[in-house]
C-alpha cells in the first residue's frame, strides 16, 4: 500500500498486424505446359516475388546446372543466385514472359536457347516437375 502511490501503470503493447500476403499465382495462367509444371511455375514465381529463398529451394534439383563449365548443385545455384540478386530477377522475366514446353522439358522463354540469352528448363524429377537448368546460352 506505501508503494501505490508510486506505481507507475503499463504501457499497452502495440498491435502487430501481419504483413499482406501476396497474392498466390494461379497455375492455370501458364499455357501450353503440362498442368504439373504450371503448378511448380507458379511456385517459383511465388517464391521469386517474395525472396523466399526456401520456397526457391524446393523448387530447384539437385543436378542443377547454374553456369557453364561450373560446378553444379542445388546449393551451388542457391549461393550464385543469391550472391547475385540479378539473377534471380532476370528469372522472375523469364517466367512472367511465358514458358512453352519443348520435348520432355519446358523452358522459359520457350523455345531453344539463344545465343546471349537466358533460359530457365524444368524437368520431370523425381513425381514433380524441378529446375535443372538456368544459364545463358553461348
Amino acid at each position: 500500500r506505501k508503494i501505490k502511490e508510486h506505481a507507475i501503470p503499463m504501457k499497452d503493447e502495440p498491435i502487430v498486424e501481419a504483413e499482406p500476403e501476396l497474392p498466390k499465382t494461379d497455375p492455370a495462367s501458364f499455357k501450353g505446359v503440362p498442368a504439373e509444371a504450371a503448378t511448380t511455375l507458379a511456385a517459383i514465381k511465388d517464391a521469386l516475388a517474395s525472396r523466399d529463398h526456401a520456397g526457391l529451394r524446393a523448387q530447384v534439383a539437385d543436378d542443377v546446372v547454374c553456369s557453364l563449365g561450373g560446378a553444379e548443385g542445388a546449393d551451388v545455384a542457391m549461393a550464385l543466385w543469391q550472391a547475385d540478386p540479378e539473377r534471380l530477377d532476370v528469372m522472375a522475366k523469364l517466367v512472367a514472359a511465358g514458358c512453352g514446353a519443348l520435348d520432355e522439358r519446358v523452358a522459359c522463354p520457350a523455345g531453344p536457347p539463344v545465343a546471349g540469352a537466358w533460359q530457365l528448363v524444368l524437368e520431370p524429377r523425381g513425381g514433380g516437375w524441378k529446375i535443372s537448368s538456368f544459364i545463358k546460352a553461348e
